[in-house]
């Protein structure tokens, strides 16, 4: 049997439903006699079937969101317009930037200690939830607070938009509740309940269409703001229940009293997860202030930010990969099991490779027709979404290494690996802006800085391999 898929899933772990195992039933049955020796060891283990229903569910899920999410932006981007659409975008990105800061690198810590924990030590996996939710709750509302005050300051100094503060204002509300509702899904990673992370996805998107239009055909960018807090609360009340009934089903009992014992985890993985997002978030946010502040800066953001909508598509399956594979890497490598977290990796890079290149080739063959989905205005930047399309296929490599590095628990040389590379980023931005000059330089640079974090990343991980 192959050992990618000899663990034991442990008792804690449901089989997989009846919708899922008749699925699984059909696949068997049309299954290419190529690929029956590999289907036949998939499913042959508990491990591997559980891979199998949580990559079901995690792409289920995320294609339907993410599918929405790209119909609400599409149709959102024709009404508003070039220039206000990259408004809208300008908001929720400085809103998204503030929510490193807000959410203090909690995420990937609740994810890695849940999976790592929870077949050994319940009490401290109800403590660590605890802990995630005192801390991101204080965290947001402070960062929220800081936000709202500093809007003004913000919009008529930086931004060089007054008109923009009250709409900015609001993103100080979504910046709290999306740190809440981020969390929340870290939590049922943990707990790898991907068929919850599914509804609660599809529940908050499947409201965000109709509101999202409503919204932007009568109130403009404040219009789809609104829609956008209406949208992220109603996933925040799915997420609860679907963690109630996670933490009743393992008979975990989250403590806020006693959290205070997790402290120590702060430092040893909350503290260089937090300063990488951060330094990565504050060189996002910063690349598009240079973009926005060059000549026709406003149109050409509007164009970045359509190319990255369409990128958001291309990444999804590999996206959606991820929160399946890290729980698995994590509880891996607490367990030493070094042969099978190898192959883990290896197998995980080969399919995410596949599906990347497959699923940027309509985009990199008709650029001009998928940007001009979005209006005729937006037609001149097909180069901006080829240039896309080759940063999904480099971003796989630095993503895969993160994942490496953080399940190992290399948390502060992943950080001072992403410093290095946000700087040369950065550099990279300024270099191709005089060059090139639009919105492909944005993403021109993200190629540069991606295979710098792989080398550096590769180099490093090579290293500790030769000392252990």
């Amino acid at each position: 049997m192959n050992r990618l898929f000899a663990v034991s899933a442990g008792p804690q772990v449901p089989a997989p439903g009846a919708f899922v195992m008749s699925l699984i039933s059909f696949a068997e049955k049309v299954c290419p006699p190529i690929l029956r020796p590999t289907f036949d060891r998939i499913g042959g283990s508990a491990l591997g079937r559980k891979v199998a229903s949580g990559a079901f569910w995690s792409v289920l899920g995320g294609g339907l969101a993410r599918g929405l999410g790209f119909l609400s932006m599409l149709l959102v981007a024709r009404i508003l317009g070039k220039e206000l659409f990259g408004e809208f975008g300008l908001v929720r990105s400085t809103a998204t930037t503030f929510i490193a800061f807000s959410g203090f690198g909690m995420g990937v810590t609740v994810t890695k200690y849940i999976a790592e924990l929870l077949q050994k030590e319940r009490e401290r996996v109800g403590r660590i939830i605890g802990l995630s939710y005192l801390f991101t709750f204080l965290t947001s509302l402070f960062v929220a607070g800081v936000f709202y005050l500093a809007v003004p300051w913000l919009c008529e100094t930086q931004l060089q938009a007054p008109h923009l503060i009250g709409v900015m204002k609001l993103g100080a509300v979504m910046l709290f509740l999306s740190t809440m509702a981020s969390t929340q899904g870290c939590v049922m990673q943990g707990f790898q309940d991907f068929r919850g992370l599914a509804i609660a996805s599809i529940a908050g998107n499947l409201v965000m269409v109709p509101l999202y239009v409503a919204g932007a055909w009568y109130g403009g960018v404040r219009g789809v703001m609104v829609c956008a807090l209406l949208a992220i609360g109603i996933n925040i009340a799915v997420n609860s229940i679907m963690i109630y009934r996670n933490t009743k089903r393992l008979q975990v009992r989250y403590s806020f009293y006693s959290s205070y014992k997790e402290l120590p985890i702060l430092w040893r993985s909350n503290l260089p997860v937090f300063l990488s997002a951060v330094v990565y978030a504050i060189g996002i946010w910063l690349s598009q202030m240079m973009l926005a502040t060059s000549p026709n800066g406003r149109a050409e953001l509007g164009i970045y930010f359509v190319a990255l909508n369409y990128q958001t598509i291309m990444l999804f399956l590999t996206q959606q990969m991820q929160p399946v594979f890290f729980p698995m890497l994590s509880e891996l490598a607490g367990r030493k099991e070094e042969r099978q977290y190898w192959r883990v990796v290896w197998k995980g890079g080969l399919l995410n490779i596949a599906v990347s290149v497959v699923g940027t080739m309509p985009f990199l063959a008709f650029p001009a027709f998928f940007m001009g989905l979005s209006g005729e205005e937006y037609v001149g930047g097909g180069s901006a979404l080829v240039v896309a399309a080759v940063v999904v296929w480099v971003a796989i490599f630095p993503t895969t290494c993160y994942q490496i590095l953080i399940s190992r628990g290399l948390n502060w040389t992943q950080a001072v690996i992403s410093f290095i590379g946000i700087v040369l980023f950065l550099a990279a931005v300024w270099c191709f802006l005089r060059l090139i000059g639009g919105a492909a330089a944005l993403f021109c640079a993200h190629i540069v800085s991606g295979l710098c974090y792989f080398t550096l990343s590769a180099f490093t991980l090579a290293i500790v391999k030769v000392k252990s």
